[in-house]
């Protein structure tokens, strides 16, 4: 990603973070679950943030991709002594943001490379 693509997203981050970590916090009523989901979220922002259309809304866009990777938690704890939206480092939680980002890119480039193989024999065996 460019400099400034880089640099738009990390205002966007610094903008939002905290305020969809508390919106996901009353859908989910866990801060808990809320940042997992925020992360999860913001990091499907930051590898679509070069190809998204500008007038698209990506607040929107990433609070819609948070609620539908909501997961089924049973036997949930909460955790009322869980830290508030203002106790987070945004530079923390940028990070494990952007690493989750590259995580998922690493594992799709393994994932189709994997595939491209499993074809190429398949190919092979049919000719001979």
């Amino acid at each position: 990603m460019n400099t400034a693509g880089r640099a738009g997203f990390d205002a966007f981050f610094d903008l939002h973070y905290a305020s969809v970590v508390d919106s996901l916090t009353e859908v989910f009523d866990d801060r808990t679950v809320a940042r997992d989901e925020a992360r999860s979220a913001f990091a499907s922002t930051y590898q679509f943030w070069k190809k998204r259309d500008p007038r698209d809304d990506p607040l929107a866009w990433t609070l819609a991709e948070a609620l539908a990777h909501q997961r089924q938690r049973t036997n949930a704890v909460h955790d009322s002594k869980a830290p508030t939206v203002s106790e987070f480092d945004l530079r923390v939680e940028r990070r494990v943001v952007l690493a989750l980002a590259r995580r998922r890119k690493v594992i799709a480039t393994v994932v189709l490379g994997a595939v491209a193989v499993v074809l190429i024999a398949a190919e092979i065996f049919i000719a001979r």
